[in-house]
């Protein structure tokens, strides 16, 4: 059985703090993101890129 797994790695608006981490299933995470983000006003996430 082969298992694929993605790295990500998002940072605050102000570019100072970066957050990584790694998920099988990278769809379900940046929703989990970005729910989170809709909870807490104050955290702010930018999705750059996806490679």
């Amino acid at each position: 059985m082969q298992h694929n797994y993605f790295v990500y790695i998002t940072t605050n608006p102000d570019k100072t703090v970066l957050y990584s981490g790694a998920t099988n299933d990278l769809k379900r995470r940046l929703f989990s993101i970005l729910k989170i983000k809709e909870r807490i006003r104050h955290l702010q996430v930018n999705i750059i890129a996806i490679i």
